[in-house]
């Protein structure tokens, strides 16, 4: 048993991951992709803001129907040239009903204030501080990053979620990324 402990040891201990690098008041700080121990204390909060991430960024196919219809026309030349028949695609777009577009508008708000709660919760902060903590391998401890303001949490965050594509990947991983982009660029822009 001991060898397999060995073994195991050595591959895991061989297995170089790049990190992710942000820079931070001057400060360059490495994450890496959390530990189990790391998410697993933090399944609920990961859950639970993923369940309102997914209603809310939902991109809405069903909402509509896009018809392409090809076809052709005749243009009609001058007298004594040749006709051009040329093709053509119409598209039609047809949208859902007024009831649908109320329904879908009170479920994303439902699911805004789900995530919103959800990440608001005690503790789940102190879960998302903790995975911060655990993917910048101990440089941002939770004690510090307790009382530290949005603009240097939200950029911590987005670089955990960014070194964690494979566990916070796909369409809410984006998704997510891409809000947090945004409430960053409004914190720049907006007059302190």
């Amino acid at each position: 048993m001991s060898n397999e402990k060995k073994g195991l040891a050595a591959i895991l201990s061989s297995v170089k991951t790049k990190p992710h690098v942000i820079e931070l008041e001057g400060e360059s700080i490495e994450f890496y992709p959390v530990r189990l121990r790391a998410l697993l204390a933090a399944q609920s909060v990961v859950a639970d803001m993923a369940q309102a991430a997914v209603g809310l960024f939902d991109p809405n196919k069903g909402d509509y129907t896009k018809k392409i219809v090809a076809h052709q026309e005749i243009n009609v030349a001058e007298e004594g040239q040749p006709k051009d028949i040329v093709p053509v695609e119409t598209t039609t777009i047809d949208a859902i009903s007024p009831v649908h577009a109320k329904e879908r508008i009170k479920r994303r708000k439902e699911d805004l204030s789900e995530g919103i709660k959800a990440l608001l919760d005690e503790d789940n902060i102190h879960r998302v501080l903790l995975l911060i903590e655990d993917s910048s391998r101990g440089v941002c401890d939770t004690e510090t990053l307790e009382n530290a303001t949005t603009d240097v949490i939200l950029p911590l965050l987005r670089a955990t979620l960014t070194a964690n594509m494979s566990v916070f990947g796909g369409a809410v991983g984006k998704a997510m990324r891409a809000k947090l982009d945004e409430a960053l660029v409004a914190d720049e822009l907006s007059p302190e």
